[in-house]
Parts: structure tokens; sequence; C-alpha cells
């Protein structure tokens, strides 16, 4: 090889690569996973099987029936033992049953139970050989079982051959407890052994299109084609003969008899054979190739979201990372970042969506076959489309053609066209527009007030249309009174006489003035339940220069948008979908040319018929499926040899972690755009059947093909968002450990208390490779569990473990074993996890503390990690662990690997208390932390706090919308308000509790929006809290105008007999964020010692408490300092809230700024403030404190009548006496200032 290809060395070992572990090399009779078919079942079955293209045989052994039979007819012992020795084909001793010294009826007894107990043994080995099937092709997607036939043995350059040449493919179905084999005729060559023969220029001089209907009549034609080439054995279907590779010396080929059932994995030809050409040509290099300047790509993505032109089709709801991922993937090469749960299979769905509805074509491919069965069943009706070459133990040819004769049927009979009725941007114009309005009406000085009137109008007149109402407020003469209480229809022009004295002669122009102003009021506002005097000097106080008329004008035109915001995304009908793209494929039908329409009809026939294997039918009409399938979904090891170099759109590697370099380019060599789509938090690449070579090269040190894409820095998408957990203690350690706790991992809106996490600890014992003890426990907990979940997962860490439990449950548990085979229960160990979940995990961990670490898949350095994170992402609602091994037995020392430093952590946080486990899960969703070190990871979102460009317009609005729900739910004890309610890695800006649970969420959209993506985060939020069953409202300044008149209905009264008769539950979220974590204490005494604000309350804040209570025992009080002591007061309050809150890593520093800055305000106040007036004065510059002297009176006296509870580690605090008195002063001013006006107008 020359000095260019060196480096592709290991590449070229593995695909050559011949291991004695692989059974499609070296075959061996273990009498487990491979049997000698001939050693198991009677001569008439094997005759039968091996001269059928298709049969259903019971494999109940018909030698070990007869031979009970026999037994059971047998009269004396000299009968009896004539027949055990004549009749007894498998051999069984009886001699020490039959020379007991005992009754003849006892012996005959013993000989029948060791009859049937052989039987009983044989269906055992039937249904663990079928499991294990099950299990590789969930893991390597590829049906395992097959009947090994014609052996070849050679020893050729240190490497030895003992292999089947040919396979025919079966499987093991049951009846009513009894083991049937079926076959529906395929047989295939071994490619693995072809391909190294071929390598070695060893011909064997196979036709290409050799083909017979059984295994004897293949032999018959070989018989005869190779006459004089080779030499085969007179009976080739005789007994297999083990052998070692000792054993094999021959330097020839020589041919062996025998017929060995077992799990054997043929195939890999294409995918070797295209590797190598590519290699030859120098085109390795040019698969993949990224740009210096990641800018581009980057810019590529941001122009395309916010493109209003650009449409994107969802059949299957998503989130903006998701999103993002789908623009990127569908315009340059891009890998998906999924970590557990974050919707990689949706997103998939969705981009397979769009490369449809843009005519374009795609292949996918995924080593788990798990992964494309969720493809598959998302896809929905729009899979009519996809061609799926993937198999299974029940697929046959009949269930392979049925999808394309439906298809073939819709395809011919299309007479609906149809064109999409709608564009759906990811940000539309309207949207865009609104953020502009936005980013132009917070310029203006006066938006606070100027919103306030908007509040006070919107709130007391129904369906107030504003730019007319405010053009006739500012329009109204300012020598009239208007009336400062609510009135009806036809009411206005009495009142308005009243006001302004007006007599009833009619033809005084003061009366006719009135009269023309009542008839405008009463045609725009008839009906107001407010003071119609304070609305209209709200807008003449604030409405006094052109540039607030401006503000008045785009208000308008924001509060027009806001209604037609929708923050629920469109998810389009797949039926209307599905119309399209079959007129499509229809029109590339109807133009085919006289040629391709001949072609096309015998095409439809052969469907029509099945008469041809799957995979030669796709290889003889390749032409066609490509046209009438824009996309195929098959294995890495699908003979693709007919498709050539970029003539696919798209190429789709799904688990791509899990893909070898070798496997995924020749996947990728075939399209345009490549798109990898994985984790690399998760497992490697197994390889089942073999070992493979390893150096310090590239491609020595990079195993799956998603290693390579990214140490190539291709562009990736992190999904963000986990939405399999519905508690976010299942993911906590794996977000913290795995993902720098950049994902949202939140706790569903659940009605109860649940505990998600629950720990066994078991005194097991770790001996051959398994632990008995967990073993057992695993049997009891899951069948207490059985009957309250749909899917249940057991979970071995190894697996020994998990064959034990299988083949317990096979032997022991029969009703365990029918959920099995209806797939309630799944056993599984962390080999074979990875694309699996269910509602509840059973996991059995198995070691002890003498176990050997470093020699498990948990802590093997270098992968153990991995797979650790795989095996608890698994759960959706509910992660039992049964372990006998405790964070102490592991010694960590300075060579340890990081694998078993994270084993360690994570036994350690399993033994923490309900109350600490709780405690560091929301700590550790909550930390500060920083950005991943990649760069090239696009969707990147910090959880730092970003800087509020507005914070003084956010403050008084969020307060304002805070002090109206306090006033709407006061009296209502069902009802608890919560500022920053945390639920997991998210904050919930506010939240309404009813009976001790989630209630009303509200999301504040404060307009801080940075830019478009600003406000996509804001709705992303709103659509993951409500797919996680939160009712929430998101409130901004403008929406608030309409959204006020809606908290009579959230927060109706109750009947109070009902709510006292309502047994509650508090919510898991509720007594965490209530504080009352003892709840989860089961040890009474540490209650006593430890309460819960000891548990929680952050120090710093403690600090600070000290330093308020002495600087307020320093104030005098008297006469001028009596409003000194209202700020106080009021900072105190603030202060308290704080500390109810400060349980929160997250929010603790944010916090205590905010306590520092009102620490240090206050301290300013008091020294400087020396009399009532300055405080009224500083009072009233605040805008958050409530106090508007000029506009706001009228919201003070009718909404602040009600006591202000406010949540503190005391009983509620009701207003104090002082601020009452400053309320009463201050209304007081207001009122002679009123009245000295209304007399000055008198006069005038």
């Amino acid at each position: 090889m020359n000095t260019i290809d060196i480096k592709y060395n290991t590449i070229l070992n593995n695909l050559l690569d011949v291991e004695p572990g692989d059974s499609a090399i070296f075959t061996r009779n273990n009498k487990k996973d491979y049997l000698d078919l001939k050693d198991m079942i009677d001569e008439n079955q094997y005759q039968e099987i091996i001269n059928n293209e298709s049969f259903n045989i019971s494999l109940l052994d018909g030698a070990l029936l007869a031979l009970k039979k026999e037994v059971e007819l047998a009269n004396s012992l000299e009968e009896l033992s004539f027949i055990t020795k004549s009749k007894n084909i498998r051999r069984l001793k009886f001699e020490r049953f039959l020379n007991a010294k005992t009754s003849f009826a006892e012996i005959k007894k013993n000989v029948l139970n060791i009859i049937q107990l052989k039987i009983q043994n044989s269906v055992t080995i039937w249904k663990q050989l079928a499991v294990k099937a099950q299990e590789n092709l969930e893991e390597t997607n590829i049906w395992p079982m097959h009947i090994g036939f014609l052996f070849i043995s050679l020893r050729i350059d240190d490497k030895v051959i003992y292999a089947p040449l040919f396979f025919k493919e079966v499987s093991i179905n049951f009846k009513n407890g009894k083991p049937f084999l079926t076959s529906e005729g395929d047989i295939k060559t071994n490619e693995k052994l072809l391909f190294f023969f071929d390598n070695k220029q060893i011909s064997l001089h196979l036709d290409a299109d050799l083909h017979a209907n059984s295994m004897n009549s293949l032999i018959s034609i070989l018989k005869n084609d190779w006459e004089n080439l080779f030499t085969l054995p007179e009976n080739i279907f005789d007994h297999f003969t083990s052998m070692g590779e000792a054993e094999i010396k021959n330097e020839n080929l020589v041919f062996h008899p025998g017929a060995i059932i077992g799990l054997f994995e043929p195939v890999g030809g294409y995918s070797r054979t295209r590797m190598k050409e590519i290699i030859e040509n120098k085109e390795f290099d040019e698969i993949l190739k990224v740009d210096f300047n990641k800018n581009i790509y980057q810019e590529t993505i941001t122009k395309t979201i916010n493109n209003s032109n650009y449409t994107i089709f969802k059949i299957t709801p998503s989130n903006l990372s998701q999103d993002k991922a789908i623009v990127s993937a569908l315009n340059q090469d891009t890998i998906i970042w999924g970590p557990p749960g974050t919707g990689k299979s949706q997103t998939i769905v969705n981009l397979l969506t769009n490369i449809l509805i843009y005519n374009k074509s795609a292949i996918v491919a995924s080593q788990k076959k798990a992964a494309l069965d969720v493809i598959k069943e998302r896809m929905g009706i729009l899979q009519s489309f996809c061609l799926f070459s993937l198999k299974s133990k029940n697929i046959n040819k009949n269930q392979f053609y049925e999808p394309i004769i439906k298809y073939l049927e819709l395809l011919e009979n299309f007479k609906e066209p149809i064109t999409p009725s709608q564009r759906t941007p990811i940000i539309s114009y309207k949207e865009q527009r609104y953020i502009e309005l936005i980013n132009e009406v917070l310029t203006i000085k006066s938006i606070q007030p100027i919103l306030r009137a908007y509040y006070y109008l919107a709130k007391y007149k129904q369906n107030p249309n504003y730019q007319l109402d405010i053009e006739l407020l500012l329009n109204l003469p300012n020598d009239l009174l208007y009336p400062e209480t609510s009135y009806s229809h036809g009411q206005i022009l009495e009142l308005l006489k009243k006001e302004n004295k007006v007599k009833w002669l009619t033809f005084l122009p003061k009366f006719r003035k009135v009269k023309q102003v009542a008839d405008n009021i009463e045609a725009l506002i008839p009906k107001f339940d407010g003071s119609l005097q304070d609305l209209i000097n709200f807008f003449n106080e604030v409405l006094h220069d052109s540039l607030d008329k401006q503000a008045i004008q785009k208000l308008s035109e924001i509060i027009e948008l806001t209604k037609e915001l929708k923050y629920e995304q469109h998810i389009w009908d797949q039926k209307i979908l599905h119309k399209i793209i079959l007129e499509r494929i229809y029109n590339k039908v109807a133009k085919f040319n006289q040629a391709e329409s001949k072609e096309y009809q015998e095409f439809a026939q052969h469907v029509r018929i099945k008469n041809l294997p799957p995979q030669k039918f796709m290889k003889k009409f390749t032409k066609l499926l490509k046209i009438i399938y824009p996309i195929i979904i098959v294995t890495p090891d699908t003979d693709l040899s007919h498709w050539q170099k970029q003539e696919i759109d798209y190429a789709i590697l799904d688990e791509s972690s899990q893909i070898f370099i070798e496997k995924g380019l020749p996947i990728l060599y075939l399209a345009k755009t490549k798109i990898l789509a994985g984790d690399p938090k998760q497992m490697s690449p197994s390889n089942w059947f073999g070992r493979r070579s390893t150096d310090d090269s590239i491609f020595g040190k990079v195993e799956s093909i998603l290693d390579y894409a990214s140490s190539l820095n291709l562009t990736k998408i992190l999904l963000d968002k986990n939405y399999r957990s519905n508690h976010s203690e299942l993911m906590s350690f794996s977000s913290k450990h795995f993902y720098n706790s950049q994902l949202d991992v939140v706790d569903t809106n659940e009605n109860a208390l649940s505990q998600p996490l629950e720990v066994f600890e078991v005194e097991g014992e770790w001996k051959d490779q398994k632990n008995e003890v967990e073993a057992l426990k695993v049997i009891e907990v899951l069948k207490a569990n059985l009957d309250k979940y749909n899917k249940i997962i057991i979970l071995a860490f190894n697996i020994q473990q998990s064959d034990y439990i299988n083949s317990l449950i096979i032997n022991k548990y029969p009703e365990l074993y029918d959920a099995i085979t209806q797939n309630k229960i799944m056993i599984r160990n962390v080999e074979n996890i990875q694309g699996h979940e269910a509602d509840l995990v059973i996991t059995t961990v198995s070691y002890d503390k003498f176990t050997r670490f470093s020699s498990t898949a948990i802590c093997k350095p270098n992968s153990g990690k991995n797979t650790l994170n795989v095996a608890i992402t698994r759960a959706k609602d509910k992660m039992i662990i049964i372990k006998t091994v405790k964070a102490i037995d592991i010694k960590l020392t300075e060579n340890n690997s990081e694998d078993l430093e994270i084993f360690k952590a994570w036994l350690q946080f399993l033994e923490k208390s309900d109350l600490e486990r709780k405690q560091d899960v929301y700590d550790s969703l909550n930390q500060e932390v920083d950005e991943f070190s990649d760069l090239t990871l696009f969707n990147l979102r910090k959880h730092k706090q970003k800087k509020i460009t507005n914070a003084e317009n956010a403050k008084w609005f969020i307060d304002f919308v805070i002090n109206c729900i306090q006033n709407a739910v006061s009296g209502q004890s069902q009802y608890e308000i919560f500022e920053n309610y945390i639920i997991g890695s998210l904050n919930i800006d506010l939240v309404i509790t009813k009976n001790q649970k989630p209630y009303k969420a509200i999301i504040f959209d404060s307009f801080n929006y940075l830019n478009n993506e600003s406000y996509m985060a804001i709705r992303d939020k709103y659509r993951f809290l409500k797919s996680k069953k939160y009712d929430v409202e998101i409130i901004s300044p403008i929406s608030w105008i309409h959204q006020q008149r809606e908290l009579e209905t959230w927060f109706k009264t109750e009947n109070i007999q009902e709510q006292q008769n309502l047994i509650i539950q508090p919510s898991l979220t509720y007594i965490l964020n209530k504080g009352d974590l003892n709840y989860f204490l089961k040890n009474k005494d540490e209650q006593k010692t430890k309460s819960p604000k000891e548990v929680i309350v952050d120090p710093m804040v403690q600090e600070k408490n000290k330093d308020y209570q002495q600087l307020q025992n320093t104030i005098e009080i008297n006469s001028n300092q009596k409003s000194v002591e209202v700020n106080v007061e009021l900072k105190k309050t603030k202060q308290k809230t704080l500390q109810d809150k400060s349980f929160v890593t997250k929010e603790s520093r944010h916090k205590q700024e905010l306590i520092d800055e009102d620490f240090d305000e206050f301290q300013s106040e008091s020294q400087e403030t020396t009399n009532l007036s300055e405080i009224s004065t500083n009072i009233q510059d605040e805008d958050f404190e409530y106090f508007d002297f000029s506009y706001e009176d009228d919201l003070l006296t009718k909404e602040k009548d009600h006591k202000i509870e406010l949540e503190t580690n005391d009983s509620p605090i009701i207003e104090d006496e002082l601020q009452k008195e400053l309320n009463a002063i201050i209304n007081n001013s207001n009122y002679k200032e009123k009245e000295q006006k209304n007399h000055d107008n008198t006069c005038k």
C-alpha cells in the first residue's frame, strides 16, 4: 500500500477482519446459542426442514415424544428395559433407575420423569434462543437466527475458518407453550466469508443468481455445478462435528456436513466492498468536508429561522432547538446532538416531512431497530412514501409486500390534487412586526403611564376601540367636569348636567355644549364602570406631545397584533401533506415512456404475486423504487450497491454514536447533505460478533461515525429539552455530570406526590458474574408493580445477570414470561439498553465490594461513564434501583478513571436521604454554569441571568400584575402565590397553586428582546411547559390590557363546604417550593433536629437579615420618621419574601444582589430623608411602589382594601398601621387638590 493510504490501514483491517469470535467465521456447537439441529428433533422433522422452502415445524423432539409414548405403554420391567435400550436415540441415562430395588411402577415413573425433564429443558433452550435473537435484533437491527449449512474449513495467513457457506433464515414462535420453527424460504450466502475469500483471491464460482427452493435442492445444484471443482461430503446434512482452531490445518478448502441453528450475522459484504472502493478511489476525505470559517454555518441557521417566507412543515410538535436542527440539516451537513429523551426521533420525523414536501430524497439508517421502529410509527400515513428494509422475527414476504400493494393502489387511483393552504414559518411576519413595534415603543419615556391609562380603560370598558376612544377623551373640553362614578347607557347626560350644574333650559349655550359632549361619549363610551374623570385626567396628563400620540398609534397596532399571536404551533394535517406528495409522485409515473411503463407493469405484477424474496426484489427494481419511494429506511448492512455517489439528497444516520466509521461512511457517500443524529455522551458501537483492530491513528482511536464527524468540527445543534422524564430527579444526575446542566429537565405537573427514585439496599453477593439475591429482589419488585405500569424494563448491569433473571422467569414465573411475550416486560443489560424507554425501570447493579470494577461495563475506562449515562436515563415515571455495593466500598486513588469516579458519585447520590437527594436535584439543575468548550455547538443557552435591558419597565409591570392577582385571590385560602417557582431546571416567573398543586403558571414577557430569538425563547418555554401539563399564560404589558379581565374567571370563589371536604394531596413541586422538605423525612428524630429553613436558607441571606434587624433597631420613632418606618417595613417585607425563596442556588445570588440594592437604597433614604414631604416625594418618584398621585389613586382606593398577605417564614404580615396612616395623608392631600380644582372650575 502506498504512503497516502497508510492512514486507512485500521479501517481496512476492520473491513477484512476475520475473528474466531464471530460465529459467521468460526462456528461451534455450544448447545445453547448454537445447536446441532439433527440432535434436537427427529429425522422426519429434520427432513421436512431441509426439503421445503417454507415450513412451520414443531420443535418438540419427536424422538423423545416417541420414547415417552413407548414407555407409557410398557407393562413390565423387561419390556421397559428393552425400550430404553433400543429406542433411546438421545442416549438418556436410565440405568440407576432400572437397577433400583423398588416397584415397577416407581421405576416407570422415574423414567418418565427423566424424559419429561429432557423435553422441558429443550423447550427452555428454544425460549432462551428466541429471546436472545430478539435482543440481538433490537441491538443490531439485523435478524440473527439462521440455520447454517455446508461448512467450510481453511487455514490461511494465520486466519482460521470453520463456518457455513449458506444460511436459511428462521424464527421460533410459541403456540400454547409449544415451540415451532418457521421459515419463509430465504437462503442467503455468508457475505463475510465471501468477502474474505475475494480478498484472498479464492473463488467459489457461485452463480450470482443462484436460487433454490430448499436447502437440499441448493446442495443438488451445487453438486452439479461444482463437479470436478470441489469435493462435497456424501451426506451434507449429517451430524455437525465441533472442532477447535488447532484442529484445522488444511490450507485448501474442505467442506463439512452439519446444520447448526443459532445466532449469526452473515451480512456486511456491501459496506465492506463500498468502503474499500471509496478508499481505493481516494474519495474518503471528500465525504465530509467542513469550512474553516464556522460562522457561515451559524449565519445560515440565523437567517433561515428569521425568514418569514421560509416554511417548516411539522407533523409532530417541536421546540426551538429542534427547529434549528431541522433548518440546519436541510441546508448543510449537521450533527443533531440528542441527549436522552430530547425528541431526536420527532426531529427526524419533521425533517423527513420537509424532505418529502420539498420534493427531495433521503436515506435513513440506524444500527438500532428500536430507533427506526419509532420513526416508522411517528411518520403516520406518510410512511407510505418510505421503503422500510427492516427485519423482525415476524416479518415475511406478505408483510413486506402488503404496504407496497396499498401504496400502488393509492398511486394508481389518485384524483384529488391539493396545494398547501398556508405558510408555517418558524417566526411569522406578524411576529417580526410585533417585535419591531415593541422595540420602538419601549424607547418612549412615558410608556409606563400610557400603559396604565390603557389598563384603566380596558378594565372598566367592555370591548374598547382604543384609537377612537382615546381620540375622544383627548378632544373632550377641559372646562367641563365628568362623572367620577360608574354609569350605564343613557345616564351620561344627566351626570354631566349634574357635575357641571347645568340648568334644564335647553336653549342655553352651556346646555347645548354638554348635550353635544354627552352624545359623543354615548356613541363611543356608553357604559363605564370606573371614573370617567380620572380616565380623562390620565390621558391628558401623559399624552402631552406628538411623540406620545405616535405611541398611541403604535400601541393600537401592537394590541391588534397581540390578539393574533399564536403561541401554540401549527401541526399539519397528515392527510393534506399525503395528497400533496402523492400528487407529485403520480405526475412522475404518469410521464413514463413506453419502456418505463412496461417496467412499471412488471414491477406491479411482482408486488401483487409476492414471488421474489425482498432483497432480490429490491435489486431487480431499484430504478423504479428510487422514483416512487423518496425515502428508504435501512440498516448500515443493507446492500445499496445500485445507488451511486451523491445520488440521494440527504443521508440521515440515527443513533450514529453506535455506527462504526466503516459502516457509516458508505451511507453518507450516497448523499449530497449528511446528517448525523446521536449523542457522544452515550454508548459507542458494539461488536457483538468479533473484535476490532485498534492503533494510535485517528481511525484506531475513533470508533463511531459520530466521533469522526465531531473530530472534523461539523456543525452541532443541541436538543435542549427533555420530554421523556416526568420528574427532574430522573435526569438530574445525568444533566449535571454529562451535559453541564444545559438540559431543560422539569417536573410534570403531576396530580399527587410521588417518589420517582426508590432504592433497595440488599445483602447480595457478586458471584459468577451475577447476584442472586438482587435477582430475587427484582422478581419481587416486578410482581408488585406489574399492574401499575404499561411498560417495564428490567435492567441489569451485565449480561450474566440479565440471563439469570430471564431463566428464572422462564422456569418459575409463567405470568411474568407471558408479560414478556406481550412486550409489557423487557429484560435488558447495559450493552443493549440504548434506544429503549419504559414507564418503570427496575435496575439491578449486581456488584458488591469485592467486584473488580475496572473490568465492568459501567466502570470500564473511557467508556463506562457513557454506559452509566444510558442506563440511568431510560425511565419515564420511576426508577427502582436494587444494589448491594455502597459508595464507601469504592476506594479512589490518584490513578483511577473518571468512569469509576462518576459511578461512585452516582452511588453517593442514591444513598442520600430523600430530603438530601431532592435538594441536590434542584441545586444541581439551577446552578450557574459555563458554556461547553465546544464553540461549534450553535444552540447552547446559558443558565446565567441575562442582563435586563429595560429593568425599570419590567419591575413596575410585574409588581403591578402580582398586586392585581393578590387582590383577586384575597380571602381564598386554597390559592397561594409563588414567585420564581422551581420545577426542575426551569423557574416559572409566577405560579398560583390551588389546593397545594400548581394551578396557573405565569410567564412574564417584559419585552427584553435582544433579537427575534429572545421572543422565540419565551414562546418556546410556553410550549415546553404546556407539554408538561402546566396551565400557562404569557403576560406582557400589552396582553395584560385584556388579560386582566380574566382574573375573575381564573380565580372564581369556590363553594366553602366543598373546599372544606376536599382531601388535599400536595404535589412534589409545591412541597419543594414551599420549603416543607421535611415531608420526605422518614426519621422523626431527624425532623426534630433539623427544621426545613435550617436546611435551605442561604447563609448570605441570613447574615443580611441580621444587618437589617440591627439597623432597624437604631431608628428613633418620632412624627417625622413614621414614613421612614413605612419604608423600612416595605424593604423588610421584600427581604422576607426573598428569604422564602433563597433555597434555590440559582436564584440566591441574584436575589442577594436585589437585597444589597434595597439595603443600600434604604440606608441612603434613612440618612437623607428628614421630613414627610421629602419621603412623599421619594415614594412618588418610585414607579414600583403603587403610589402614583397623578393617575393611580383610583386603583389604590378601589383595589387595596383587602389585607395583603405575603408568604414569609412567619405568620402573614398585614399592612402596617404606619403605612395606612401614610396612605390616609396622601389620599387626603389628593382630595384637597381635587376639591380646589373643582372650586376653580366652578368659579370659571
